[in-house]
């Protein structure tokens, strides 16, 4: 896998959607970007970790997931921005203000992004980044 080299980015914003669907294909997300991308540091907004404690404690497929992931949050250095914002508009406002990257599988949200000028990324099912 290679490595992403954006010199002007520091930060990488991972949604919820690309957690879920990188867990549910066997992939550590937050392993990914420390390995293949030691430039970046991962940023998650306090809304994700809401969205996931609520799958977390339904009854849909994500569940499992989702508890997978609140458990790795303690084991990686990432930062968690409270932020009062939906999530979604929270994650364009910060792409914009810090110009970073974005991860997700949401195409409504991909699409915002781009037409804004952010980068984006999505996880594939083989756990790479495209």
């Amino acid at each position: 896998m290679g490595r992403f080299l954006y010199a002007s980015m520091d930060w990488i914003i991972l949604d919820t959607s690309s957690i879920i669907f990188s867990l549910s294909n066997h992939f550590d997300p937050f392993a990914y970007v420390r390995d293949n991308m030691p430039t970046y540091r991962i940023l998650i907004s306090s809304g994700v970790v809401t969205e996931l404690g609520k799958l977390g404690s339904g009854r849909k497929k994500e569940k499992k997931y989702a508890n997978v992931a609140l458990a790795l949050l303690g084991r990686y250095d990432l930062s968690i921005a409270k932020s009062p914002l939906p999530v979604d508009r929270w994650i364009v406002k910060e792409a914009i203000s810090r110009h970073c990257l974005v991860c997700t599988n949401d195409i409504k949200l991909k699409e915002s992004l781009r037409d804004k000028g952010v980068n984006t990324v999505s996880v594939a099912r083989n756990g790479s980044l495209r």
